[in-house]
């Protein structure tokens, strides 16, 4: 109802695109959310949730051609906010998913430099490092990623899984501390 008195709300409009993905109407939302960025460009939001729309799109529907698409969106809202963590994130992992691992490097290293203390990326960037080859680096951006967040077991799991990383006695004490403090969460 606002929206058909407010035609041109930008943040509405995006209610209305996650509204109609979440419902299965994903071309409904690009149209929404095409119209959204038309009426405010510098709208960054509006033109990452763009990419995220046409990257499922893309990934379910074997939509190769969109990606073109969503990396238009993602250039665009960059340019109107080209420190959009999210957006360098997204961009950095999309990069990564087709291959293109010199780009996604880059993507990840500016992240990175401008939010150091995002574990999630330096999870990512690991991952990344690993496909080169850079295995040393890798343990370390792991390491980073484990002194962020040392609660997040995925990332110990990761470390451990590459085999080439020993755990050190004061790992295992940060391992077991966390669980003793993370356990009453668990139990109750």
């Amino acid at each position: 109802r606002y929206l058909s008195i407010v035609r041109d709300d930008p943040a509405a409009m995006l209610l209305m695109a996650n509204i109609a993905t979440k419902c299965g109407f994903p071309g409904n939302a690009i149209k929404i959310l095409r119209r959204s960025v038309d009426v405010d460009p510098a709208r960054v939001e509006n033109w990452l949730s763009l990419a995220q729309v046409l990257h499922s799109e893309a990934r379910n529907g074997d939509k190769v051609e969109l990606i073109d698409d969503v990396f238009d969106a993602l250039d665009a809202g960059l340019r109107a906010d080209p420190h959009h963590e999210e957006s360098l994130a997204f961009k950095a992992s999309v990069l990564a998913q087709i291959r293109r691992v010199d780009a996604s490097m880059a993507v990840f290293e500016d992240l990175l430099r401008l939010y150091p203390e995002n574990a999630p990326a330096w999870i990512n960037y690991a991952h990344a490092l690993k496909t080169l080859g850079r295995f040393g680096e890798a343990v370390a951006a792991y390491r980073t990623a484990i002194s962020i967040d040392p609660s997040e077991g995925a990332t110990w799991w990761l470390l451990a899984d590459m085999k080439l990383a020993p755990f050190f006695k004061a790992d295992i004490e940060r391992m077991e501390a966390v669980l003793r403090t993370g356990l009453p969460e668990l139990i109750a």
